[in-house]
């Protein structure tokens, strides 16, 4: 039975400079085919100089230049595998004062693991990516702390399943180990169930008291691996509650509480050889409600490529504590391997870890080979996935901007209801979407509520009218569309939309606007649109 095998890895500064020795490149590729992996998920890719201070804003090119080169080296070591390389914009906005705190992902993968000579035992047939990479951030006004994960969504095809999943890289905020109401990485990682593509439970605070809210969130309904540099180590006290709807929702494939498994080493350099820390893990949803997963944990590991490297200098590099020619030979492992912050040469502090999932059946329902590549840009995905065309084998629309630009217009010419179209649907799809963006504020969820149960009109509604402008603003700014919102595109324009979504372990449908002249067949999880391909 096919199996997808899974990395994560923290390079540390990874193309914080423009001439990373060669050397180094060929050890990082070395140690990526060797793994046996058909995805690689980094975290801490440098974003570089200029950037402008927006979250999700491209990488400099001289970043995507230093992925480019790792993949040209994995490509040279394995030919046949189809590398393909994939970077994110920047998971955070700029903090002053703290610019290690804003940095992006890059994932690897092959487009053909069977053709792979270093694959494992059971590779799948193909992986093609179905989204390229976005910064995932908070339904409604998003106000998630410090750095964002990153997702690439792929479909992996075994045979004749075809199964869609979501890979959820998340490098956490510092300061390590600390986990407050408002702080530390523990804040960061009780903050990922907010998000649409993670969901769980949340941990909140009132007053003095800190409670635990079971399935505060929705699962995703498709199959998800949340993996990569959580910096709160699984082997402090509290663990087991900063990790509580991980531990809970998901099947930990790398560390737990009671197996702690370290994956990086100490800072120091006259401490050789001393794991300090279980950072790094991987996270595989479990079955809940009516979804089964297709991808089953079968086995997983962590390449300690430092002591693999210590044990070529020599068998003094065993002792603790060493003698002088250990002490030497250590320094030199640090040197070379063991990467600092932003120092030229060296690899990472962190030691890769990889997970092996067994791939049983389709998981989130038949018909995922149906939900085509399609772009995320500019978080523009609906306009991408209703007007795209083929472009390098993605659906991309390449006035995207503009479509936006145009709905934003139109909204903001709706100062009355009666300057609202009499098309039926429009005053209820966007007082929807408005309870989705403000559902976190009670008042004003309670009025939109009664709006949308009433015919009273809302703009003569004490605190709509700024209510209603923080909204279309909101859309002006790009944040990603709901559901409602592709409703509400629809009405506006005239075609019928039929949106498939996963639920139950099953794709389902609805369509928006029935009847028109032009259909448009899309598919929609979490925040995110895709192109799809009727039968």
């Amino acid at each position: 039975m096919a199996s997808l095998r899974v990395l994560s890895w923290n390079l540390r500064t990874f193309g914080s400079h423009e001439t990373i020795p060669s050397d180094d490149l060929a050890t990082m590729a070395d140690i990526i085919v060797g793994s046996q992996a058909d995805i690689i998920c980094i975290q801490e890719l440098m974003i570089g100089n200029g950037i402008a201070s927006k979250i999700g804003m491209p990488i400099s090119d001289t970043s995507k230049a230093v992925v480019q080169r790792l993949c040209t080296k994995l490509h040279e070591l394995d030919t046949n595998a189809g590398w393909q390389a994939e970077v994110s914009g920047a998971n955070a906005g700029k903090a002053p004062k703290r610019k290690s705190q804003r940095d992006a992902y890059a994932f690897f993968y092959k487009a053909s693991p069977a053709k792979s000579k270093r694959a494992h035992a059971e590779p799948p047939d193909a992986i093609v990516m179905v989204g390229d990479p976005v910064i995932l951030r908070k339904p409604g006004e998003d106000n998630f702390p410090g750095r964002r994960p990153g997702m690439l969504t792929v479909n992996v095809k075994a045979g004749t399943d075809t199964v869609l999943v979501n890979l959820v890289s998340y490098h956490a905020r510092t300061p390590c180990d600390q986990f407050s109401k408002t702080n530390g990485s523990g804040y960061g990682i009780n903050q990922l169930a907010t998000l649409a593509e993670v969901g769980g439970g949340l941990w909140y605070g009132t007053g003095r008291q800190w409670l635990y809210k079971e399935s505060k969130y929705p699962l995703p309904e498709v199959d998800t691996l949340v993996l990569g540099d959580f910096n709160y180590s699984m082997d402090i006290k509290q663990a087991p509650d900063t990790y509580k709807s991980l531990l809970r929702n998901y099947q930990t494939n790398i560390s737990t509480p009671e197996f702690v498994q370290y994956t990086t080493y100490s800072p120091k350099g006259s401490e050789p050889l001393r794991l300090v820390s279980a950072y790094d893990n991987i996270f595989s949803l479990c079955k809940h409600g009516k979804f089964m997963p297709s991808l089953t944990w079968k086995t997983c590991g962590v390449i300690d490529f430092i002591l693999e490297r210590a044990k070529t200098l020599g068998p003094a590099m065993c002792f603790s504590p060493p003698d002088s020619d250990a002490a030497e030979q250590w320094y030199e492992v640090h040197r070379t391997m063991y990467k600092r912050q932003h120092a030229v040469t060296g690899i990472s502090d962190h030691l890769p870890v990889w997970a092996e999932f067994t791939i049983k059946g389709a998981g989130s329902g038949k018909g995922s080979d149906q939900v085509l590549p399609t772009s995320g840009a500019n978080n523009n995905c609906l306009f991408h996935a209703i007007h795209g065309v083929l472009q390098g084998g993605i659906y991309v629309d390449a006035n995207a901007p503009a479509k936006r630009n145009a709905m934003t217009t139109e909204l903001q010419g709706y100062k009355t209801e009666e300057e609202m179209p009499n098309t039926p649907g429009i005053r209820a799809a966007i007082l929807s979407s408005m309870i989705n963006q403000f559902s976190g504020q009670p008042t004003e969820s309670l009025m939109l509520n009664r709006l949308l149960a009433d015919d009273t009109d809302p703009f003569k509604t004490k605190g709509f009218k700024a209510l209603y402008a923080r909204y279309v603003a909101s859309i002006a700014g790009g944040r990603m569309l709901y559901v409602h919102e592709a409703e509400l595109y629809a009405l506006m324009n005239d075609f019928t939309v039929v949106l498939r979504y996963p639920v139950g372990g099953a794709y389902q449908s609805m369509t928006f606007n029935p009847g028109q002249a032009t259909t448009y067949n899309i598919f929609h999880q979490a925040l995110h649109y895709s192109r799809w391909q009727a039968a």
